[in-house]
């Protein structure tokens, strides 16, 4: 280039050049992401991983068409299916002198449960029990006095059901949708009256026979020969339960080192509904 030769023009081009390439990139990158939003992404989105236990809520019922559908036929609720690898821990005969032991070692276990409590033993407990269902733990009617069902009247059971619901109800602020008949007594007239009450009868599957006091040992062993979807049998009531009491944590270890979920009832509805029923 000679000296006497006008500025170069590419100097010049430069200096304008940077702002038009900035102005084409970012109509390009607009024109993309129109595409984009328009045309969907390219891949298909991954499922939703299932949803944690965790953020179901306790007490929700499962849907309504399944709980009415189960509440119709009136079945023998034994357990749910193996889906989702649940187990539920219930209690029964409570509340009494335990209640309070055994829902803390639930809680510092971190596992939940659904108790199955008798009306006229609440009126002493009934700050627990209003704690319990905001710590998450389910309540259900277990009758006014612990009868057998199949030896009153329709007008009895209902009487002996309604009251238990009732205070339960007052105590806690939710609404009661489990009952499970003492001894397991029902037939299909209790159904019925059950049905009625819009309840769901609720039995179960692995009985640990702690009632009996059999050795702590031996009610481990009864619980963790649970399958998926199954509902455990103990006590937080009617008795003695310190072996119940010294059981839980190897209940609960064991129930997770075998891969299981611990769930209230409700959650087993909602997770592994039963597939068969049995009436």
């Amino acid at each position: 280039m000679m000296l006497n030769d006008p500025p170069v023009a590419p100097v010049r081009r430069r200096r304008w050049a940077w702002p038009v390439v900035v102005l084409v990139g970012a109509v390009c990158a607009i024109t993309v992401g129109l595409g984009t939003l328009g045309s969907g992404p390219t891949r298909p989105p991954r499922a939703a991983a299932a949803l944690p236990v965790a953020t179901l809520s306790p007490h929700a019922p499962p849907p309504a068409t399944a709980l009415q559908r189960l509440i119709r036929d009136r079945p023998i609720f034994f357990s749910g299916s193996t889906r989702g690898r649940v187990v539920a821990l219930t209690f029964d005969d409570g509340p009494g002198p335990y209640t309070a032991r055994i829902v803390a070692m639930l809680r510092h276990l971190k596992a939940t449960a659904t108790f199955f409590e008798i009306g006229s033993q609440i009126a002493p407990y009934r700050a627990l029990v209003a704690r319990m269902v905001k710590w998450g733990f389910v309540i259900g009617d277990h009758t006014w006095s612990h009868p057998n069902l199949e030896r009153l009247s329709n007008a009895r059971v209902r009487t002996q059901l309604v009251s238990t619901m009732k205070l339960v109800t007052k105590i806690s602020g939710q609404q009661v949708q489990l009952v499970r008949p003492p001894y397991g007594a029902q037939n299909t007239r209790i159904r019925t009256d059950v049905g009625r009450l819009g309840l769901l009868s609720v039995l179960w599957n692995i009985d640990t026979r702690d009632w009996t006091q059999p050795g702590t040992q031996a009610i481990v062993a009864h619980a963790l020969a649970v399958r998926a979807g199954g509902i455990i049998l103990l006590h937080d009531g009617g008795g003695l339960r310190s072996q119940t009491l010294a059981a839980l944590p190897a209940i609960v270890h064991g129930l997770r080192a075998r891969g299981f979920r611990i769930v209230t009832i409700p959650q087993l509805l909602v997770i592994a509904p039963p597939t068969s029923i049995h009436y």
